[in-house]
């Protein structure tokens, strides 16, 4: 009588586990892939919106200011530059004036210097409109209507942002024009 034992097998085959790890290492692939593709995505329209937002507020700003204003002061030693792309504007206004005036006078500007547009109050520090993680490549003003002195009172203001410094990637390159117009209201 032969009598053979049959041993009961437990475990996996080296197939087995094989195909296993192969299954797991495609899953693993598949969820870097995706996870780096989100990352990408996240950082991409982060910059975007800093981008955007920058250029909207300072527009919005650029606009305030110019609809509150008495006039834009124009004069043959006035620093006000149209149709530049480094756009100056003085403005006349009775807006924040400094106690005992009824009037002040705000400056709207490019700075070459950081790639910045500031306000600058009269009596007060230049303070920046736009944060510094962009860079303002262009305030571009052009007067549009004038009242009977020949002093402009209708202004299209183009505004050009984009990220500060070169991307290293192409999608990563982010830049917005914006354009409007502007009227004083005084």
């Amino acid at each position: 009588m032969n009598l053979r034992l049959k041993k009961k097998k437990s475990g996996f085959t080296l197939v087995e586990i094989i195909f296993y790890i192969s299954i797991l290492a495609i899953l693993l692939v598949v969820a870097v892939n995706f996870l780096t593709g989100l990352i990408r995505a996240q950082k991409k329209a982060e910059i975007h919106r800093k981008v955007w937002e920058n250029a909207d507020y300072a527009l919005r700003r650029v606009i305030f200011e110019i609809e509150n204003a008495e006039s834009v002061y124009a004069c043959s030693t006035c620093p006000s530059v149209f149709d530049d792309d480094a756009g100056y504007l003085s403005l006349e206004t009775a807006v924040l004036t400094p106690t005992g005036e009824t009037t002040t006078y705000i400056d709207l500007y490019l700075n070459s210097a950081d790639s910045r547009l500031y306000i600058k109050r009269e009596g007060l520090e230049a303070e920046p409109i736009t944060s510094d993680d962009v860079e303002v490549t262009k305030f571009h003003i052009k007067d549009l209507a004038f009242n009977a002195y020949n002093i402009p009172t209708s202004l299209q203001i183009e505004i050009t942002v984009k990220q500060k410094g070169e991307p290293t990637k192409s999608e990563y390159r982010a830049e917005t024009t914006l354009l409007t117009t502007a009227s004083i209201k005084h």
